[in-house]
């Protein structure tokens, strides 16, 4: 599953008590991208093993 190109994920705005979405807003709240594609990278904290990340290095709120 790690070199799978149709993975991805998207991010949004939720309130931490509630699952639903905040469509409701106006404004743009987010800059950056919002989407990934997988990354195969090494996990630095689970013994240097293959794992699967979803990065997102300039995403703001």
């Amino acid at each position: 599953f790690l070199q799978d190109p149709y993975y991805f994920m998207f991010t949004s705005l939720a309130k931490p008590n509630d699952d639903a979405e905040l469509h409701w807003l106006k404004m743009h709240c987010t800059t950056g991208s919002i989407v990934s594609s997988l990354y195969h990278l090494k996990d630095t904290e689970n013994q240097n093993k293959d794992a699967g990340f979803f990065v997102f290095p300039d995403l703001s709120i």
